[in-house]
């Protein structure tokens, strides 16, 4: 160091602790000799220094101060020489900012030259500041800005023939076009600077335009030509030894070669580019060059050298602060981790990504790394994290109205949705998708989501609907040309038409797409279609030709570098070999599968194949390996996490020890399998997929139950009990609890409507065949059959269109239920909570289990649990019996007619006593009163699948005594229901009765019960509904206006669809049981509901032990209890229950004590009783026909007074069809008259009328005792 630069060095270090611009200008005085550019020249050196070390604060601190210098000794107060000088040392460092991008100081430095030259006026210097200033400004992609400056510099050059800044700003006009992807005005403008830089010998200017003619013609996808014009500016940066450029050039060649897919000749001009860069210390370019690098061996699959590029680039960008650069080098890494399988290592990556897009300000590709961090978690099974990022992802999108980015979220969120179960919450998410993918006209979009609809729909083993999404999604590939979506696409309809049975058409499928796959070399879609054959046959046990298909799949997995696939592969291969009777090959498959799993860190792989081993280990009776598998899997796979393979290893691994009588081992399994199996519930969005689940999973239920019993854990088997039944029913009532006041969403309001309106068209129908049918004198006073209507509904393809129609609403209303909507899993009752259900010492709960062998019931006390097993009597034996003998007897036979249908029925009710007798003997209901009910007084019974049918209080217990004279009961589907009927909160004001009588017209015994329970609880007339008054409007007004209600009028169960099953009201108008499931239906003051109806507590059992009946839709609606019929009932003999019941009630006895006396007093009502107790009525009846019939004769009489002269005329025909409508409502009325006089009669015929079973225990009361 020279004794001058010395002294630059000492006045630096005084400039350094200047307190500010005066300051600075006053050493500067002090140091006249030293004003010179030379000065700035030695800062210019420091801060390069400063830079090497990484002193990124001193540098910039030292910068700034160089601004200030800049301006004192350009300012002027200087020499107009020196102030030259100045100018253009400071457009040096400007130009030296601006090649080390720091684009900002770049621009502070110009425009303090533009204004030097604008006061000296030198205005070809004035040019070179404005272009380089426009240059800043461009990479700093303030368009606009740079633009402007560009126009402006080019209309001074030319102003004043300055041949090198003209040359310069139609270049940097030109960039702007190209960065716009104006390609051909780009063109035009480097172009005109070729052809001025050639004739005024501006040789840098020849050089840059023949380099930008490059860019160009790469923009435009014109790579050879791009190559050319490289190539002849290449030799010229040589020429004039500009070295900086000839490494830009040879790294631009390199990406020519790089998109004409010669990635060898691309690497040899990179490695050219990079060794000069590395030579120049030229930090930016040389990390530029390895990012391109790692771009080509990434393209060439050598992944792990593509990564070493890249993560030698990433330190460099770091050192010289390029944030953007070092965004777009982590995003490379990115691929290359994902091209690899290393998810794990791409969220390591991704996360050192988000900030700095954060940071930039980058908010679309903030975005895109929360979009990629979202698959990454995806890839690796964490699902509810994937899901998190792709929610923070979309809503990024939407406010940046970004439609393409959102479709692909949304896209996301489906198959993030669909691989961890969430069927039906893929579907919503691909459907909104869809629309958007085709408003922006993005067809690709738009055939990806469309088959991945078709795979959800798929999954739902809905394959229709799959087959329909993936026919829309066949043509839109061909049409864009895009043969990889075709072939994808025809192996998902393969598989779609496998599944339907149909193989021929299967095979086909994977044939056509094998035939495009091997033309175009689509290896992956080549081994999908081999793999799908495979299945195919593996499915008819042709085993060697599936595994010769599985063979040729996993091969070619393991050419394409497609490590996940080969494992899966590999797999199939295993599970033909255990089929071909080779356990021990499937096992070595399987261990290599396994392997392979690990080395991706693939957990869910690993999971499954642990599984697999698990199986093939028990097979060969190796129980302890098939333990230690079964045991691995379950310690990755867990229910949350992968709850469908957990369920599947925990049922497996549960049944190994369940069959070798390991109780307490096959516990802990099939806990996690049905934490598992009740998650996958919690995740459907449809009642049908949920309840599949918990069918799927009965056997897992029944033998965890079974392992408590032989165990003696009776508490812990009765809570599996409870916690498997009824959970559709438990769901429904839970989240009717949750709305409000009736509040309903906007959306569910509007289904509701909807609802209504096809119930309507249904109700029209219904009038328009009743119209027919008395036309052609079918009608009758009561229906001939007891499932006349049912049987119509399915004769009737109208009526059961609009049913269909109806069930989707419903399934849509419940989608937005918030126990669905919010995934919300309804807690199960502990021990506990169920003892808490006993209020005294005096009661027990009965809850009845059948296991496939045996039938259990569960007294539980108020402190304590026993068990009373009845063995051999459980699905395969008693419910199978009861099924036959009380089911299928009493409901009609679509196949069979009406007579056979009606024997039946008289078989069945002809054997009630004795089939109610053998059912005692069958669960020995003696011993189970001696050994545990001594001390008790009252039931709460939970019956189990078909026993929900039988009238269980009336299971004799003597010759002379049934089981509700000695204990009150109380009948429930579950003992959750139960609890949602004890935690309701108790109604303090005095009961308040409405009455709903009568609504067709056409039971006479009704009107006798109407009338005298409406004198017996003081029944206000605006609160009883009678006949025609009973329109569903007048229903639902009336439940709000009340606490009590009896209903007495016609009721339908319709065993072929439980939700249709109805109360039958005025104008065929009805209320269904799908009605009453809504929240439409909610009555938070209700307190009873006396069902005076046929069969509103008939449905279908079901394996999951939901009870479908109009009975639980009155206590989902909120009642505290119910009082419902088990079959068809008689008119008279309800009418007489009903008065007794309520004359009890009226004189304070609770509902379930009113219950037992009511049927204890029908049992032993003689003759004589029940003539006194309708005396008045028959009175009063006799008196009421002779007035309508004297009435009807008088209208008759009025009418053939009028008859038209005429016979031919419309009057005529008019006044014919009034007479003859008079006529036949004489006639009925005089029927009715005859009817009801030989129902009487009838009835007095036997000394006890009502002591027969079928007339009295129908009758069951649920919920509350009071």
């Amino acid at each position: 160091m020279n004794n001058n630069q010395q002294s630059y060095h000492r006045l630096i270090a005084q400039l350094r602790h200047c307190a500010g611009e005066a300051e600075v200008k006053q050493v500067l005085n002090s140091y006249l000799e030293l004003n010179t550019s030379e000065l700035l020249e030695v800062m210019a050196q420091e801060v390069e220094g400063l830079r090497d070390n990484m002193d990124w604060d001193g540098a910039n601190s030292l910068l700034s101060l160089a601004l200030e210098v800049g301006d004192v000794l350009g300012s002027s107060e200087r020499e107009v020489s020196l102030r030259k000088e100045i100018g253009d040392f400071l457009s040096k460092m400007g130009r030296r900012e601006y090649e080390v991008s720091q684009f900002s100081w770049a621009v502070q430095f110009y425009e303090l030259t533009l204004r030097i030259y604008r006061e000296i006026k030198d205005r070809p210097g004035e040019v070179d500041a404005i272009n380089g200033l426009g240059n800043s400004y461009r990479f700093l992609r303030e368009r606009e800005r740079a633009t402007a400056l560009f126009q402006e510099s080019l209309a001074i050059a030319r102003e004043i023939e300055y041949g090198q800044g003209e040359v310069d700003g139609l270049y940097g006009l030109g960039a702007m076009e190209h960065f716009l992807g104006e390609y051909e005005s780009a063109k035009a403008y480097v172009q005109e600077a070729l052809t001025i830089a050639e004739a005024i010998g501006y040789t840098k200017g020849k050089a840059n335009a023949f380099d930008g003619l490059g860019h160009v013609c790469g923009g435009l996808g014109e790579y050879e030509e791009a190559i050319n014009f490289y190539q002849q500016s290449l030799p010229i940066f040589r020429e004039i030894k500009d070295r900086k450029e000839e490494a830009s050039v040879l790294n631009n060649l390199g990406a020519a070669y790089y998109s004409l897919g010669k990635y060898e000749t691309a690497i040899n001009f990179y490695q050219q580019s990079l060794r000069i860069c590395q030579e120049l210390k030229y930090r930016k370019g040389e990390a530029y060059v390895l990012n391109n690098l790692g771009l080509d061996y990434n393209s060439l699959g050598q992944y792990e050298t593509a990564i070493n590029f890249f993560q030698q680039s990433l330190p460099i960008y770091r050192e010289i602060k390029d944030r953007k650069e070092e965004a777009n080098v982590l995003k490379n890494l990115d691929d290359a981790y994902y091209s690899l399988g290393q998810h794990k290592r791409r969220i390591d990556v991704l996360k050192q990504s988000l900030p700095i897009k954060q940071e930039l300000k980058d908010r679309k590709g903030e975005a895109s790394v929360l979009n990629n961090l979202g698959v990454a978690y995806h890839h690796v099974g964490q699902y509810e994290k994937a899901i998190n990022f792709y929610q923070q992802s979309l809503s990024i999108n939407q406010e940046l109205k970004d439609r393409e980015g959102e479709a692909n979220v949304l896209n996301n969120l489906g198959y993030a949705y669909d691989n961890w179960g969430q069927y039906e919450t893929a579907i919503n998410f691909y459907q909104q998708s869809l629309p958007i993918s085709r408003k922006i006209k993005n067809r690709e979009y738009e055939v990806c989501v469309l088959n991945n609809l078709g795979v959800a729909y798929y999954k739902l083993a809905q394959y229709e609907r799959a087959i329909n999404s993936y026919q829309r999604s066949l043509p839109i590939s061909r049409e864009i040309k895009n043969r990889e979506y075709e072939v994808c696409v025809l192996n998902n309809l393969g598989d779609a038409n496998y599944y339907l049975g149909q193989h021929q058409e299967a095979i086909d499928l994977y044939h056509k797409s094998l035939a495009i796959s091997q033309k175009y070399q689509y290896r992956w879609a080549e081994a999908d279609s081999r793999n799908g054959l495979g299945r195919i046959y593996y499915s008819q046990e042709k085993y060697q030709p599936a595994l010769e298909f599985y063979q040729e799949c996993f091969a070619i997995k393991a050419e394409i570098g497609d490590i996940p696939g080969e494992a899966k592969g590999r797999t199939n291969v295993a599970l033909a070999y255990k089929s071909l009777q080779e356990p021990q090959r499937a096992i070595e498959f399987l261990q290599q599968s396994l392997e392979i799993f690990q080395q991706i860190s693939d957990p869910e792989g690993q999971a499954d194949c642990q599984n697999h081993l698990g199986v093939a280990y028990q097979d060969l009776k190796q129980h302890q390996q098939a333990r230690n598998h079964y045991q691995a899997s379950l310690e990755i796979a867990t229910p949350e996490g992968m709850p469908t393979i957990c369920l599947n290893a925990g049922q497996n691994y549960g049944h190994l020890e369940f069959q070798e009588n390991n109780w307490s081992a096959a516990i802990a399994p099939y806990q996690k399998a049905i934490e598992a199996a009740e998650i996958l519930r919690v995740r459907s969005l449809t009642d049908n997929r949920r309840q599949k689940v918990m069918i799927d999973a009965i056997e897992i239920y029944a033998n965890t139950i079974q392992c408590h019993i032989n165990l003696q854990q009776y508490d812990l088997a009765l809570e599996y009990t409870e916690r498997y039944r009824c959970k559709q029913l438990v769901d429904l009532i839970a989240s009717k609890d949750l709305y409000q006041d009736e509040k309903m969403p906007e959306k569910v309001r509007n289904l509701m409507q909807e609802f209504e309106k096809l119930q309507g068209q249904i109700e029209n129908i219904r009038d328009r065949d009743t119209r027919e049918d008395s036309n052609n004198n079918r009608s009758s006073i009561l229906p001939a059959t007891r499932y006349w209507r049912a049987q119509n509904e399915i004769r009737n393809k109208s009526i059961i269109e609009k049913e269909i129609a109806k069930r989707k609403i419903l399934e849509q209303i419940r989608k937005q239920d918030p126990v669905i909507a919010q995934g919300i899993q309804v807690a199960h009752l502990k021990f506990s909570q169920l003892q808490q259900l006993i209020n005294n010492e005096h009661s027990a709960i009965l809850s009845f289990y059948s296991t496939k062998t045996d039938t259990h019931i569960f007294i539980l006390r108020q402190n304590s649990i026993q068990l009373h097993s009845c063995p051999q009597q459980g699905r395969d034996n008693l419910q199978q019996w009861l099924k036959e003998n009380w089911f299928n007897l009493y409901v009609p036979d679509k196949n069979k007619n009406d007579n056979e249908n009606k024997e039946n029925y008289q078989k069945w009710q002809q054997q009630m006593p004795d089939l109610l007798a053998e059912l005692a003997n069958r669960l020995n209901i003696q011993k189970l009163i001696q050994n545990h009910l001594e001390d008790i007084e009252e039931l709460i019974l939970i019956p189990h699948q078909q026993l929900h049918l039988i009238p269980l209080g009336a299971l004799p217990i003597s010759d002379s005594e049934y089981l509700h004279d000695k204990y009150l009961i109380r009948t429930l589907a579950s003992c959750q229901i139960l609890s949602f009927c004890q935690d309701r909160v108790q109604l303090q004001t005095a009961p308040t009765y409405g009455i709903v009588e009568n609504t067709q017209l056409d039971l006479p015994f009704s009107q006798l019960e109407a009338e005298t329970v409406a004198q017996l609880c003081q029944v206000s007339p605006d609160k009883h509904l009678q006949g025609a008054e009973a329109t569903v409007p007048k229903y639902r007004e009336l439940l709000k206006q009340i606490n009590r209600l009896l209903s007495s009028h016609h009721a339908v169960s319709r065993i072929d669809n439980n939700l249709e099953s109805a109360l039958m009201l005025a104008e065929n108008q009805k209320i269904t049981l799908g009605e009453l499931l809504t929240p439409a239906y909610r009555f938070p003051e209700l307190e009873e509901v006396f069902l005076s109806c046929c069969e509103t507590n008939l449905g279908t059992p079901q394996p999951t032990d939901d009870m479908l009946t109009l009975n639980t839709g009155f206590l989902s609606a909120g009642a505290r209890g119910v009082i419902s019929t088990l079959w068809e009932v008689d008119d008279l003999a309800s009418c007489i229950f009903s008065i007794i019941y309520h004359r009890l009630r009226a004189e304070g006895i609770d509902r379930v004590r009113a219950v037992q006396k009511t049927q204890q007093t029908m049992v032993k009502m003689t003759e004589k009783q029940l003539q006194q107790e309708i005396k008045t009525f028959k009175k009063q009846q006799k008196k009421r026909y002779k007035r309508e019939l004297e009435a009807l004769t008088e209208e008759q009489r009025d009418l053939e007074t009028q008859e038209p002269q005429s016979k031919d005329s419309p009057e005529y025909q008019a006044w014919k069809e009034k007479l003859n409508n008079a006529i036949q409502k004489y006639v009925r009325k005089d029927q009715e008259q005859r009817e009801f006089e030989l129902r009487l009669k009838e009835a007095r015929k036997r000394e006890y009328p009502f002591s027969h079973p079928v007339y009295w225990s129908s009758f069951i009361c649920a919920g509350l005792r009071d």
